[in-house]
């Protein structure tokens, strides 16, 4: 028997009969006392765009939601399948802009994405990642189940007075609290010869770094108390 293990059951109060007097834990059996904590901590869901065309606003999915209770530094996973488009004379541009909403104690940070379909790849409001899909015009049918997904995510240019402006990639931000949700678009400069909707099934997935929840730590009649109050996160 481990040392820690050991100390740990010692110090659990014995009932008359030699038992351990397990009356201070949860009534609730393990694993039934609810929702697991990361049940929002991404999903993926269809997304239907019902027209194109330029004034047509975004249709916006939120993905995720993470109430975490404590800094921590986050993984992330974001991915969209284009499963259906519209078939157009003129070139058809799909867009799926993520739009990240982090927060840490009372400040909060939005990185989102602009209305401007022609806007280019280095523009600053593109959200956190983008991904887009030019589809030829002229009349021929978009083939189905084009994958996109990343890991890293690459920030706008840092510095514009320079020649070559500089991006970095990240794979991990820090945050407490998180947000995700995903725009998407469908723009072209003609009519839809046919079905003018756009179907497209999205991603978004985070985990941390590091996870070691203060909730493991707070069994027995002593439990810990932890002065930010960062436990039962979600």
């Amino acid at each position: 028997m481990r040392r820690r293990t050991f100390l740990a059951l010692s110090a659990v109060p014995l009932a008359c009969g030699g038992e351990a007097d397990m009356s201070w834990r949860s009534p609730l059996p393990f694993g039934q006392g609810g929702l697991a904590p990361w049940h929002m901590w991404g999903t993926s869901a269809v997304v239907t765009v019902p027209n194109i065309g330029l004034a047509i606003a975004p249709s916006t999915q939120q993905l995720a939601r993470i109430n975490y209770k404590r800094p921590e530094t986050w993984s992330f996973l974001f991915a969209a399948e284009l499963l259906q488009a519209p078939t157009v004379l003129v070139n058809l541009v799909v867009l799926v802009e993520f739009e990240l909403i982090v927060g840490i104690g009372r400040s909060v940070l939005k990185i989102s994405s602009n209305d401007d379909v022609s806007a280019p790849t280095g523009n600053v409001n593109q959200g956190f990642v983008r991904f887009a899909w030019v589809i030829p015009g002229g009349g021929v049918p978009a083939p189905a189940a084009q994958l996109k997904w990343t890991t890293v995510a690459t920030t706008p240019p840092l510095d514009e007075t320079l020649a070559t402006p500089v991006q970095q990639t990240l794979d991990s931000f820090p945050a407490q609290d998180i947000q995700v949700s995903a725009r998407v678009r469908a723009v072209s400069a003609s009519e839809a010869l046919a079905d003018p909707v756009t179907i497209l099934n999205i991603h978004a997935y985070f985990a941390p770094r590091s996870h070691v929840r203060p909730d493991w730590f707070r069994d027995g009649p002593d439990a810990l108390s932890f002065r930010g109050g960062e436990t039962d996160g979600t």
